[in-house]
């Protein structure tokens, strides 16, 4: 039950026990009923002062936090982008020296491992043609000192 339903309560029993008084305890009622009336409205006006007040309040701080993290995000997305573009850099030098200087000097070395090996392919040929050599000449002097020792 409001307020005004008690206050209109309380005139009906009013009305029916004081009939002589009508006319002034309407007037009071009237005034302690715009006197409510008045206060209602002003603490119905404070509360949503209060309220758009508040709503303000975290509206602006929404909003400062909302630019707040975009600020940082944009400063990161500003440094990974920088950060990117560096590594891009360093890829691309790292490219051109694998191509311009590792690469030839690759080919360099796996020629001269042929070159090498070829070598000592050739050395173990000449080696081996040696050690026949050497074999034969082992049986030659062998058959020479069996001669020798025959003939004395």
């Amino acid at each position: 039950m409001n307020n005004e339903e008690k206050i209109l309560s309380l005139l009906e029993k009013l009305d029916h026990r004081i009939d002589t008084l009508e006319e002034t305890v309407n007037n009071r009622v009237d005034t302690l009923v715009e006197s409510v009336n008045n206060r209602i409205n002003a603490f119905e006006e404070t509360i949503n002062n209060r309220i758009n007040a508040f709503e303000e309040t975290i509206n602006n701080r929404i909003n400062a936090f909302e630019e707040n993290v975009n600020n940082r995000i944009d400063t990161l997305e500003k440094t990974m982008n920088s950060r990117i573009d560096a590594l891009e850099g360093e890829v691309k030098k790292t490219n051109m020296t694998i191509e311009n200087d590792i690469t030839p000097k690759l080919n360099a070395l796996f020629d001269g491992y042929k070159q090498n090996s070829d070598q000592l392919n050739e050395v173990i040929a000449r080696l081996d043609i040696i050690e026949e050599k050497v074999e034969a000449h082992d049986i030659q002097i062998t058959v020479l000192n069996k001669y020798k020792k025959s003939i004395k």
